[in-house]
C-alpha cells in the first residue's frame, strides 16, 4: 500500500459524485478535490490529469465481479451462473451509489474512455456470454444470433439496474433483498433459455 492511497480513494469517490452529477465534461478539478479534501494537484500526483482520473472512475463504476463459471458444466447451468452473478453485481449494496447515474451519463455523451474500458473490462464478459449463448444454440460464437441472444439478455439484466426508479414506481411492493433477486435471476435465465430454444428449433428448420 502506498501512503497516498487514501487520498486516491477519496479522489475516486468524490469523482465519481461529481462526474455523476454532471459529467465529464462540466466536472471541474477543483470541485472534486474540494469534496475529496485533497489539494488540487493530487489529481496530476496520482492519475496525470482530468480524463486519466475519469478512466479510473469508469472502471470502478463498471466493475463486476467475475461473472462466469470457469468450470466445465453444461452452457445453461453456466448461463444461470452468468445472470445471477451480473444481476447481484449491478445491484451490490457495496456498489457506488453515482455508478449507475456516472453510466448514464457515458451512455448519452460517450468520452474517449469508453473504448479502452470497453475492450478492458465488458468484452471479456460479453464474449464468454456469447460463447455460452452459441454453445446452446449450437452456432458459432460470432454468429448473429448469439450476439442478438447476448445483448438480450444482457439487456434483461441492466433493466433491474439502470430502471429501479420506474420499477420501484411501477411495482412498489418489489424489494431487491437477496431472495428476490435470486427469483428475478431464475426467472430471467428460464425466460432466455426459452427463447434460445425457440430460435434454435427456428434455425433448424
Amino acid at each position: 500500500m502506498e501512503p497516498n492511497d487514501d487520498t486516491r480513494s477519496r479522489l475516486i469517490q468524490a469523482a465519481g459524485e461529481v462526474f455523476a452529477d454532471v459529467g465529464y465534461r462540466e466536472a471541474k478539478i477543483r470541485d472534486i478535490c474540494a469534496r475529496a479534501d485533497a489539494n488540487v494537484a493530487a489529481v496530476n500526483y496520482h492519475f496525470g490529469d482530468k480524463l486519466k482520473l475519469y478512466t479510473e472512475v469508469l472502471r470502478h463504476a463498471i466493475y463486476i465481479e467475475s461473472a462466469v463459471s470457469e468450470s466445465n458444466a453444461p452452457a445453461k447451468g453456466r448461463l444461470a451462473f452468468f445472470v445471477e452473478r451480473l444481476l447481484r453485481g449491478m445491484n451490490d449494496p457495496a456498489r457506488p451509489a453515482w455508478a449507475t447515474r456516472l453510466m448514464l451519463h457515458e451512455m448519452a455523451q460517450p468520452t474517449p474512455s469508453l473504448g479502452d474500458v470497453v475492450e478492458e473490462m465488458i468484452r471479456p464478459k460479453y464474449d464468454l456470454l456469447r460463447q455460452l449463448v452459441a454453445n446452446i444454440l449450437g452456432v458459432p460464437a460470432n454468429h448473429r444470433s448469439a450476439h442478438l441472444c447476448a445483448h438480450s439478455i444482457i439487456g434483461q439484466v441492466r433493466h433491474y439496474a439502470i430502471g429501479r426508479c420506474v420499477i420501484t414506481r411501477l411495482w412498489p411492493e418489489l424489494e431487491f433483498t437477496t431472495d428476490s433477486l435470486d427469483q428475478i435471476a431464475r426467472h430471467i435465465t428460464t425466460f432466455s433459455l426459452a427463447g434460445l430454444n425457440a430460435i434454435k428449433k427456428e434455425q433448424e428448420k
